[in-house]
């Protein structure tokens, strides 16, 4: 058959090509002998003489099948014929595998397209069927096969983006916006000087085009003379190159057009106020969130420069004077085009976003903020003189390996509210660099993506040169052991990327006890923040009290009666604020009057109503306490009483960061759960408060190896102590979760509220 002969004749054309005596020739499937010349006895340059073997057995086939089961051995056996065999996707035998055969299928055609009669015709006018209007068949596409036509096209098209017309195969598509676009551009060309037959093929696009496009034109001219448009021909409005303007939240904007498709809303975006520094680094952003990448290009004669430090707190750019001299070759239309907004990273939300440009300001840095800070002995001016030789990167000393150990790294060790990221926020001030900050529980937990996360945390803060903490570091830094691989995997991983860190990384924890030996070749300076006694909380309250923007009415003496109370910087710092709130509502100067009641509204305080509640008045609350020194007993009471799942909380400002005061708040809303709650204090305490029979307030005070069950349908409310530090378990008999009901009308008459209040309040029934 003919498709088979074409493919025969290619085979033909193969020749057997010899490199060197002991290289191996090949030959087609379809012969093997096809693709060898027959040599002659004195021919040494024949490539057969060369492989003795091959020319054996070719002789074997010419002669034939051999009856010795010696030669019929070496005949067949796999792969001994030099030869490329062909098979062919045959009919189907089933539905997961290819069926290979010998044959060429017949019932293969050429395409119409590659046929030389059809390659004769000027156009290729394509149709298809139609499944949603009257016609059967409508035009899907227009093939350009003329060659006089190209050069016309190139001029009707010349600026339009996206249509090449010197291309092999030039195809415009349904519904031909393009020469709708260039319609007036295409009416010119017929009308035009040109020879007959290049005449002849314009006149032949235009009519071809005109029945499709003629009803598209006479309503859109009928629309623009009424300056009205439907949204089926919206689309015409907006011609490629041409100029538009939008306002865009709240802004005016002008963009070019590059093309045009109906989309649902193209305007619409969602969007809040925060104040915070951030970072402007688009191209970081780009690679970070492909989501959010644009199609860009480097302005004509610019290098490129993204800056690797640009922001909009303006942070020192290696490259500024190429980013000054692309800026001044903007024209009068590009600048007009800019864009109000930039993308960049919010350090505060630690999220990738889009920011008003008219919004950002230059940062107005603390020159005090590192004088402030409250460090023992020389600690202070011995992390000056670090960090300022990392600013300054004279006489620094690098390791034996070029690249290694150039970084500045210390160790920040306490209890929460001491003053640990208050001293890395101190040192980015005086460096007058950005914080980027990082909790432990932010990296991911399998192993790959952790590596990949903690260099991409490394390397983008190189590239901004920022101060890098890492907070709550004690995975990394935890002691290996015999028995913990996956642990011991996570500190050699972060060894390794430690040694090459270029910058200055904070590095904070609770455990130093547990370090790895290997972090104290590594880390520069450790620093144990203690709790603070009453001269440094004196200092934290006039630090704080000093910042106060309106003003205070404390005395010295004041402040020191203040100092002797037992709480951490954080809790000294969220007590004036909330202090100044309660000051600014009543249109007062902050006092001490407003500071205690602060103090004496405090949720965390121990509350004594001088009204003693004894543990015999629980259960008839419905209220279960138990005391479990092992987890042997919580993991008994769980099969009992059916707990099939569990998990484990820590509740405090090192672990949740700017948002543990609202996260207190939060719990401490009076609500109830339709299940079961149940809580085992692994570490720390804290409070719940539940409704009496009498709807007043019972506070149970829960410390380490508490456990407590409290029924469905009871009204409560949960925080931590004064120390701020709860680590619980939490059992559930379904799914991890409880979804809290706010106390209101709806949740009074709430089926689970209204059979606990039922059991709770019928006769010597108490929980068990």
């Amino acid at each position: 058959m003919e498709p088979h002969a074409g493919h025969n004749e290619y085979n033909e054309a193969q020749h057997v090509d010899v490199l060197h005596e002991d290289t191996l020739a090949c030959a087609s499937a379809s012969d093997p002998k096809s693709a060898l010349s027959t040599p002659t006895e004195n021919d040494e340059s024949s490539p057969v003489q060369q492989l003795p073997w091959l020319e054996a057995a070719l002789s074997r086939e010419d002669s034939g099948p051999q009856d010795t089961d010696e030669n019929n051995s070496a005949s067949t056996s796999k792969g001994s014929i030099c030869a490329a065999k062909d098979l062919y996707e045959g009919p189907a035998k089933c539905r997961c595998c290819i069926n290979w055969v010998e044959q060429y299928p017949d019932d293969l055609r050429e395409s119409v397209e590659e046929q030389p009669e059809t390659n004769k015709y000027a156009l290729l006018v394509r149709h298809a069927k139609c499944h949603d209007g009257p016609r059967p068949m409508k035009l899907d596409s227009i093939v350009i096969q003329s060659p006089q036509l190209r050069p016309v096209l190139e001029a009707i098209f010349e600026g339009y983006g996206g249509v090449t017309a010197n291309l092999k195969y030039l195809k415009f598509y349904s519904p031909f916006k393009e020469f709708f676009y260039r319609w007036e551009q295409l009416e010119r060309a017929a009308d035009g000087n040109n020879d007959a037959v290049t005449s002849s093929h314009i006149q032949l696009l235009r009519m071809v085009l005109k029945a499709e496009l003629d009803q598209t034109i006479t309503a859109w001219q009928d629309l623009s003379r009424n300056k009205v448009v439907t949204f089926d021909y919206l689309w015409t409005l907006f011609v490629p190159g041409g100029m538009i303007y939008a306002p865009r939240d709240g802004h005016d904007c002008l963009m070019e057009v590059e093309r045009s498709n109906v989309v649902e809303d193209i305007f619409s975006r969602r969007g809040y106020e925060v104040a915070s520094r951030i970072i402007i680094d688009a191209k970081a952003g780009f690679e970070m969130k492909p989501d959010l990448e644009v199609d860009l290009e480097p302005l004509e004669g610019s290098d490129d420069c993204r800056s690797e430090q640009n922001s909009d707190d303006h942070y020192p750019c290696s490259n500024s004077d190429t980013t000054q001299n692309a800026e001044n070759s903007l024209t009068e239309e590009q600048l007009m085009m800019c864009s109000h907004l930039v993308y960049g990273y919010c350090l505060k939300t630690k999220h990738w976003a889009a920011f008003f440009v008219d919004n950002v300001h230059e940062i107005s840095w603390n020159d005090k903020a590192f004088e402030s800070l409250i460090l023992v002995h020389d600690y202070k001016e011995l992390i000056r003189a670090l960090v300022d030789n990392q600013l300054n990167q004279h006489a620094r000393i690098d390791d034996v390996i070029e690249g290694k150990g150039r970084g500045i790294i210390m160790l920040l060790e306490g209890p929460p509210g001491v003053g640990k990221t208050l001293t890395a926020e101190s040192v980015a001030e005086h460096m007058k660099a950005p914080l980027y900050s990082i909790n432990a529980g932010q990296i991911s937990d399998d192993m790959t993506g952790m590596e990949e996360r903690l260099h991409e945390i490394f390397q983008i803060a190189k590239r901004w040169r920022a101060v890098l903490l890492l907070d709550e570091s004690d995975v990394f830094l935890q002691e290996r052991t015999n028995n913990n691989i996956e642990g011991n995997r996570v500190v050699s991983v972060f060894l390794r990327l430690l040694e090459y860190y270029e910058g200055v990384l904070f590095l904070t924890t609770n455990r130093v006890t547990s370090m790895d030996a290997a972090f104290l070749s590594r880390i520069h300076l450790t620093l144990h923040f203690p709790d603070l006694d009453v001269p440094s909380r004196k200092h934290v309250w006039s630090n704080f009290l000093h910042l106060v923007p309106h003003g205070h009415g404390l005395s010295e003496r004041d402040v020191s009666r203040l100092a002797e109370i037992n709480i951490n910087g954080r809790e000294i710092k969220n007590l004036i604020k909330t202090a100044e709130l309660l000051a600014l509502s009543h249109n007062k100067k902050l006092t001490l009057e407003h500071v205690q009641t602060v103090l004496r509204g405090d949720q965390r305080a121990p509350h004594d109503s001088g009204r003693e509640v004894t543990p015999d008045q629980l259960p008839k609350l419905g209220i279960l306490h138990y005391n479990y020194p092992d987890v042997s007993a919580v993991n008994a009471l769980a099969s009992e009483r059916g707990y099939k799942n569990r998990d484990e909380i820590t509740i405090s400002p090192a672990t949740m960061g700017d948002v543990y005061e609202e996260k207190v708040k939060s719990f401490f809303h009076e609500h109830l759960h339709e299940d079961e709650e149940i809580r085992y204090i692994l570490d720390g305490g804290g409070f719940f408060d539940v409704r009496g029979k009498e709807d007043d307030w019972v506070r149970i005070q829960l410390e380490k190896h508490d456990l407590m069950i409290m029924p469905a349908g009871i009204y409560h409310r949960f925080t931590t102590d004064e120390k701020n530090y709860t680590k619980a378990m939490r059992l559930f008999k379904d799914e991890p979760k409880w979804t809290p009901l706010n106390r209101g009308e709806e949740t009074d008459e709430n089926r689970y509220r209204r059979e606990y209040l039922q059991t709770r309040d019928s006769s010597g029934v108490e929980a068990h």
